[in-house]
């Protein structure tokens, strides 16, 4: 994702969001409309993001099946299943540790 961002030239709008504090769905927003912006400029940089929102789609439990048009809804709700499933595995970390 960083190297998408950076290499998309988003990565310092993004980068600046966060020093400013902004709240966390300010970032992933942010970050989702970027990636929307990146995924326009090319046809490499949208085989990209298709590759990443393909593994993160897979990482979150669900299919792979991407969408042909990447819209800032469809990128938010990929972002929302990935961190779904990042805090039921911290969950489930916690209930083994303590």
């Amino acid at each position: 994702l960083l190297t998408l961002l950076v290499d998309g030239g988003a990565a310092a709008s993004v980068f600046a969001l966060q020093n400013v504090g902004s709240a966390i769905a300010t970032i992933y927003d942010a970050i989702a409309r970027s990636i929307v912006k990146i995924s326009e400029l090319s046809s490499e940089f949208s085989e990209r993001v298709k590759g990443l929102l393909g593994h993160m789609l897979v990482f979150a439990g669900k299919g792979a099946n991407i969408a042909i048009k990447f819209t800032y809804s469809f990128i938010r709700w990929v972002f929302e299943l990935v961190l779904s499933k990042l805090n039921q595995a911290v969950k489930a970390a916690l209930k083994t540790t303590f």
